[in-house]
């Protein structure tokens, strides 16, 4: 068995390392509790919190085992091209887990029968896992990262809970009992007894959502589909300082095949780093940042176990640990020079526009786009957790450092670099000076009879040379000075706070308005002073105390960036920025309505459904029309649209819809719902013709049984003869006069 690493860093903890996972026991009880009763539930909570790692490491083991549950994790990917929607994604992983199914494919060919009937597909596929899995009480499904579906259109999200609105109801759908009530009225064992219980057998999914706190709101759009979205949630805290003690103690003591020999760490050094990594404000701390700590201790016993193994075990002390702005700091500075290219823009990104006056900003994706941040840059920062994404106030993405404590280290890594440069450069050019120093010397040997002169020539620049290394050591200094400046700003229990409002990021203006620029702004300490208003890094209003809105005149079309700045009676600083657009007016929404059918028209099977549509673009044309059944696409026409008609169309309920795109790539949509049933079916009549009722005969004679038998919208496809209850005779299309002999 491969060695194993006892804390896992920026990474999130997956089932393989179940054993090293603690701090979370509470947490795991009660959502495995809220499972096992509810058939709906969703866990939300911060990026960094570790919603993942108490899934992979917790939950889901404990489902799996303790609650003999079939856990079935869905992944949603990111839009990409060509796309595929929620729900393709969704059956095709239900698809891949049924395996090699069971009697119902033989049984009911769905994708056949019911080609259209979504209902009816899924729980074809979960009848399927049920049957599969005869053992198991449950069928979970685990949707992670599940923020990804409000990345999709609102149609498409919305098929996609639509789907878990059909897997979540017990009983086959109308159309799956309609198929097998006919099945078994055209021939009784086409079934045995134990697959119709089988099949009749009530299902019992259940799905366990897991989202960033910042898109819950988002759920809203499905409360429509699933009612009960909002009733069992859990919220996932940071850890407390138990918890935390907890999570850097018991691996480091664990048994077993690691990297490292155990360990432990003294009380002074898990006070020490409790402290350092709390929040200032809620006293709590994140995973992520624990984590950290716990690999780098590992990294140190393991060195000294290399230079000298001390068979009595090792114990971390304070001073045996580096300070955790200096574990960030490496991590920071490993995660940058870990990108294969474009780290000079990723470090301008998290230093020069995520970070302003000392404190950590959201800035928008437009933004960042327009700075030519490449979004797999993106992608792998927030991946490796230090940066955070989340929805913003006009349905785009805004990032910023995942927390407060990652600012003051990467402040002092990028002071340090300049310094560096700095210093690069002065001596770069003393270097210079000294050897034009020695070539004036040199040549000066040659006109001996100038000795004197530049024998004093030379004093002057040696004493030159001393002053620039006098200015040299200076100028560090100056650099140290804003360095330390730089970090004692990152006190927020002193800095001011200042929101633009009335502004949203990325809103649109006309070109000339006046826009008014009104700040709220306070200073928990003490009080503002000043106040600052700047466009596009230009200042152009400063107030004292009082702040009057400040209105930004008759503007022209273009993009601006509005920050503005506060300064509190003690000199500390803060900011907040908006960016805006003039003279980009949104494209307007096309319009689509489905004239035929009608909604809720009902149909007789085998007809032919016309699509009829009328669509207009205010101010464009509509360059593609598309139609759906049951949210898979079956047409796809240009900018001119022909009626598509659906043919011999089956039994079922069935979700029309039409979309339509203009040209500048906006789409419309509308949605209809029909039925088609098939004619109820008349009884048949029968009558039997001989003998009478009570007509009696002789012992030993022949007894003729003649019928009289019809059915006016069919036809008769079997005849039975019982005597006293008994079947005696069996026919099936045609009828022969039974005879009872002797």
């Amino acid at each position: 068995m491969e060695e194993q690493y006892r804390y896992p860093g920026p990474r999130s903890f997956t089932e393989n390392d179940r054993e090293l996972f603690f701090g979370r026991n509470k947490e795991i009880r009660k959502l495995t509790e809220l499972m096992v009763i509810e058939k709906l539930a969703v866990l939300f909570g911060k990026s960094g919190y570790g919603k993942t790692s108490l899934l992979q490491a917790g939950v889901i083991p404990r489902l799996e085992e303790k609650e003999v549950h079939q856990v079935l994790e869905i992944f949603l990917s990111e839009p990409d091209e060509p796309e595929v929607s929620p729900l393709e994604q969704f059956l095709e992983q239900l698809n891949k887990f049924m395996g090699k199914g069971t009697f119902v494919s033989d049984k009911l060919d769905i994708e056949t029968e019911l080609p259209f009937d979504e209902a009816a597909k899924l729980w074809y596929y979960a009848k399927n896992l049920q049957l599969s899995n005869e053992d198991k009480v449950a069928s979970t499904l685990v949707f992670d990262h599940f923020e990804k579906l409000f990345l999709y259109r609102e149609l498409q999200a919305k098929a996609l809970a639509r789907a878990l609105s059909y897997l979540l109801q017990s009983r086959p759908p109308k159309s799956v009992r309609r198929l097998i009530n006919d099945k078994t009225a055209s021939n009784p064992e086409y079934f045995t007894e134990e697959q119709l219980n089988g099949l009749l057998k009530p299902l019992n999914v259940k799905v366990l959502i897991s989202i960033d706190h910042s898109q819950v709101a988002s759920l809203d759009m499905l409360k429509s589909i699933l009612p009960t979205i909002f009733k069992y949630t859990y919220e996932l805290q940071p850890l407390n300082e138990f918890q935390a003690v907890e999570i850097l103690q018991k691996p480091a003591k664990k048994k077993g095949n690691f990297k490292s020999p155990e360990f432990s760490f003294s009380d002074g050094a898990l006070q020490k780093i409790v402290e350092s990594l709390k929040d200032k404000k809620t006293r709590r701390i994140e995973t992520f940042q624990l984590q950290l700590i716990g690999q780098h201790a590992e990294e140190v016993v393991r060195n000294r176990h290399k230079v000298k193994p001390d068979p009595s075990g090792y114990e971390l002390r304070t001073e045996d640990l580096w300070k955790s702005d200096e574990v960030v700091e490496e991590y920071y500075n490993e995660t940058i020079n870990g990108l294969p290219k474009h780290r000079k823009k990723a470090r301008d990104l998290v230093e020069k526009v995520l970070i302003l006056n000392g404190t950590r900003v959201p800035m928008a994706d437009t933004v960042i786009s327009a700075k030519n941040v490449p979004g797999e840059v993106l992608g792998t920062l927030t991946d490796k957790r230090l940066l955070r994404a989340e929805r913003n106030s006009v349905g785009g993405l805004s990032y910023e450092l995942s927390h407060d404590t990652l600012v003051p280290p990467i402040i002092k890594t990028a002071k340090a670099r300049k310094r560096k440069k700095i210093r690069q450069k002065v001596l770069g050019a003393g270097l210079a000076l000294l050897v034009l120093t020695l070539m004036a010397a040199s040549w000066g040997g040659y006109q001996k009879n100038r000795a004197d002169d530049l024998e004093v020539k030379v004093d002057s620049l040696n004493k030159e040379i001393e002053s620039l290394k006098e200015k040299v050591n200076a100028l560090e200094a100056r650099v140290n000075s804003f360095e330390s400046a730089a970090l004692q700003e990152q006190d927020t229990s002193g800095i001011p706070t200042v929101a633009i409002i009335g502004i949203n990021n990325g809103q649109d203006f006309d070109i000339g308005s006046n826009i008014p620029v009104n700040l709220s702004a306070s200073d928990s300490d003490g009080n503002i002073t000043k106040h600052e208003i700047f466009v596009n890094d230009t200042k152009v209003a400063t107030y004292g105390s009082e702040y009057t809105a400040h209105e930004i005149a008759n503007i022209g079309a273009g993009s601006y960036r509005i920050r503005a700045k506060v300064t509190d009676n003690d000199g500390s600083t803060a900011g907040d920025v908006v960016n805006i657009t003039a003279g980009n007016p949104p494209n307007k929404l096309p319009a689509v309505n489905i004239s035929k059918p009608n909604n809720g028209q009902d149909f007789s099977v085998g007809s032919t459904v016309p699509v009829d549509l009328s669509a207009s673009d205010p101010d464009g044309s509509i360059a593609q029309h598309e139609i759906f059944v049951n949210d898979s696409s079956v047409a796809t026409y240009g900018s001119d649209y022909t009626t598509h008609e659906i043919t011999n169309i089956g039994s079922g309920s069935y979700r029309i819809r039409a979309r339509v795109t203009d040209d500048g790539g906006v789409a419309a949509e509308d949605i209809v719902n029909i039925t088609v049933e098939g004619p109820e079916n008349i009884g048949p009549s029968l009558s039997i013709a001989s003998p009478n009722n009570g007509q009696e005969f002789t012992y030993g004679s022949t007894v003729t049984v003649n019928l009289s038998a019809r059915d006016q919208d069919g036809s008769i496809v079997q005849h039975e003869i019982f005597v006293n209850d008994s079947v005696v005779a069996n026919y099936a299309l045609d009828y022969s006069a039974y005879e009872m002999t002797n």
